[in-house]
């Protein structure tokens, strides 16, 4: 996983991560289940969905899967985790080695608006979580496995 998150980063793409993608040690969107609550914010959209793995149960990630840009399918075995069929490739190759050939976003602009608005959420989150479980600690667990996006390229 860390290579992907290092290509991505070299990229200037966010990276959507599932708690179970390895890659939530990394500056990584987690709380996208919550902000596309309402479909995608037209801040936060891609002129590309680059999917790695499966998307992981959150039904939200088809906001993103289904916007009407280039959605290229990423799995280092070969298998169709794209249960909805929005994607237009399908590569059966390494995924760090794949973004490698991708050219770079022009600006940084839709990664920090991934991560601020990852950052915003989390607070409140948290804040909903420890109300709604009193005398709990306050977890994070998004779901998903990770998702690498671009604007511009």
């Amino acid at each position: 996983p860390k290579d992907v998150f290092q290509a991505a980063g070299k990229l200037g793409w966010p990276v959507l991560a599932t708690a179970t993608s390895g890659l939530r040690v990394f500056d990584v969107v987690t709380t996208y289940h919550h902000l596309l609550v309402t479909g995608v914010p037209t801040s936060l959209r891609p002129d590309l969905v680059v999917t790695v793995g499966r998307t992981g149960p959150s039904d939200r990630i088809g906001s993103l899967t289904s916007l009407p840009v280039p959605q290229v399918q990423v799995d280092r075995w070969g298998a169709w985790n794209d249960p909805r069929r929005h994607s237009s490739h399908m590569l059966q190759a390494d995924p760090a080695q794949t973004l490698d050939g991708f050219l770079p976003a022009p600006d940084d602009l839709l990664v920090r608006s991934w991560l601020g608005a990852d950052a915003a959420m989390r607070p409140a989150r948290c804040s909903w979580q420890c109300r709604s479980l009193p005398d709990t600690h306050c977890l994070l667990r998004p779901t998903g496995h990770w998702l690498v996006l671009n604007r511009g390229g």
